[in-house]
């Protein structure tokens, strides 16, 4: 006799899966949501940053430009007059400089000695947005010159850039090394 053979009935097989079920797919975008709006939130805090990281150095390099031009301007000068606040006029050997508040902006303006130089007239600003700026003529107890103050009052916080200053600079300080002049032909 032969053996039997197990007559057994083949059990039913699912085909392979192809592609992703609708929960996975869903699970995959909810996740990819999230990433993307981490992603979005940081990029726009970085924008921002940048946007005031720039202004502040804009800022900065008016103060710097400010603060050198008024300077020098100022030690240059034989003399000075300051009727208001918003009007400082400096003599210097190659002409007039005036200093002048016009809103949030400082000007300065070079008026040539010599008359006919007309078109060598040059107008510089020095804009500090919601800046107050104030001119004045003091005498100083230190030096025996007269200072020059530029005063510049800002509302903002003091940690994210410069709100208020002062910028002083002695009247005639280059002037001080020059040597005396002498009349008449002796040397």
């Amino acid at each position: 006799m032969q053996p039997s053979r197990p007559t057994s009935v083949p059990a039913f097989r699912q085909p392979a899966r192809r592609g992703a079920s609708l929960v996975e797919l869903m699970v995959v975008m909810t996740i990819m949501s999230a990433v993307l709006t981490v992603g979005l939130t940081g990029l726009v805090r970085l924008f921002r940053l940048q946007s005031s990281e720039v202004q502040a150095l804009s800022e900065i390099t008016v103060w710097r430009r400010l603060a050198q031009d008024f300077r020098a301007d100022t030690h240059a000068a034989a003399t000075a007059t300051c009727t208001k606040p918003e009007r400082l006029e400096l003599s210097t050997a190659s002409g007039l400089v005036v200093w002048s508040v016009d809103g949030d902006t400082l000007k300065r303006q070079l008026q040539p000695a010599v008359e006919g130089e007309a078109a060598a007239d040059s107008v510089e600003h020095y804009r500090l947005p919601d800046a107050g700026f104030s001119l004045s003529l003091t005498p100083s107890a230190d030096i025996p010159r007269t200072l020059a103050s530029v005063i510049i009052k800002r509302p903002g916080s003091p940690h994210t850039r410069p709100t208020s200053g002062r910028i002083e600079a002695a009247v005639g300080l280059s002037l001080r090394h020059r040597q005396a002049t002498t009349t008449g032909g002796a040397p």
